[in-house]
């Protein structure tokens, strides 16, 4: 899956970055999910603390481990649906009419 690939080629430096709302959201580690996705590429599928966060990609489905706002630590993924900042639902990468 080219997602998961690049988000392990790009680990470190210069790293894999997606954008949730108006904030640069860097990825740090995502595993492949033998899903086919039911969704948009970059909408998220499942978001749940126990059982992980699930994005659809064009090629298939990857979980996301662990992931970075601007200025905080990486965390887990599921910290960010407890937080309230990430939903089933919600749609990653470049908003509506960007680039």
């Amino acid at each position: 899956m080219q997602v998961w690939r690049q988000v392990r080629a790009l680990h470190g430096w210069p790293g894999a970055f997606t954008q949730l709302g108006d904030a640069l959201l860097k990825v740090h580690q995502v595993l492949p999910v033998d899903a086919l996705p039911a969704a948009a590429p970059g909408t998220v599928v499942r978001a749940d603390a126990r059982r992980g966060v699930h994005v659809a990609c064009g090629g298939g489905t990857v979980e996301l481990v662990e992931v970075q706002l601007p200025g905080k630590s990486a965390v887990a993924a599921a910290a960010l649906v407890a937080g309230g900042k990430l939903g089933a639902g919600m749609r990653l990468g470049a908003p509506e009419g960007g680039t």
